[in-house]
């Protein structure tokens, strides 16, 4: 590809970084490489935006929750009318998350090798109140 070796050129550290570099699980150390480095190169050479947009419309995930979801949105009954075709509390929600996809997605990256073990720096955040975060944070954001 032109652009690529065009990148390879003009800046080997980001073509690099882009196309080579592995983390320590092995995986591409950045995702999205080749829109990353398109959207590099065309602003690099000012090439405007206009030029290379799509309205390319991203999948969503729906699910009814509801026996008369179709009536609802169609403003057919109100939201009180609504009947739930299942349990759809949040923990509900989440337990078949859990179970049906994220089960299957972990055990084939195990399986693969490909699982990052690495905890993130603010992953104890989540149980902590603001005051104890920027206690413990404060001094590495450097404020």
């Amino acid at each position: 590809m032109l652009a690529r070796e065009w990148l390879k050129t003009k800046n080997p550290k980001k073509y690099w970084e882009w196309y080579h570099a592995k983390n320590a699980q092995g995986l591409p150390l950045k995702r999205d490489h080749k829109q990353r480095s398109l959207s590099h190169i065309y602003s690099q050479l000012n090439i405007p935006k206009e030029l290379f947009a799509t309205d390319h419309a991203r999948g969503i995930y729906f699910c009814q929750l509801y026996n008369n979801t179709n009536e609802f949105l169609r403003k057919e009954i109100p939201k009180e009318a609504l009947i739930k075709r299942f349990d759809n509390s949040v923990d509900s929600l989440t337990e078949i998350w859990k179970n049906k996809y994220a089960n299957k997605r972990v055990k084939s990256l195990e399986k693969n090798n490909r699982f990052n073990y690495d905890v993130l720096f603010y992953s104890d955040m989540i149980t902590k109140t603001w005051d104890e975060v920027k206690n413990t944070y404060i001094d590495d954001v450097g404020r």
